[in-house]
């Protein structure tokens, strides 16, 4: 075993404990900043709805695309649609 492959044995427990320690605070941080993405979305739905109905459109169709126009924002689209560009951009 050579002394670098020592030092980077040793710095196991140090990076674990630090991704430990600032893990929470990422995760806070991330979900209100989704849930304001997500309530900006929902009015943002309501504006685009109501604009539909203002200029004939009928209340079912505008529904409708007022869900399928909100509906884009979600955890799960989010993981699915940014995963590769994601995993591209860490890789060191």
């Amino acid at each position: 075993m050579t002394m670098t492959e020592s030092a980077r044995r040793g710095d196991v427990p140090r990076l674990v404990g630090a991704v430990g320690a600032r893990a929470p605070g990422i995760v806070i941080r991330l979900g209100f900043s989704y849930l304001k993405h997500k309530k900006g979305s929902q009015k943002a739905t309501r504006t685009f709805v109501r604009s539909l109905e203002e200029n004939g459109v009928p209340p079912h169709l505008a529904t409708r695309l007022g869900e399928a126009y909100g509906s884009e924002l979600s955890v799960r689209k989010l993981i699915d649609s940014g995963s590769p560009q994601f995993l591209r951009k860490v890789r060191l």
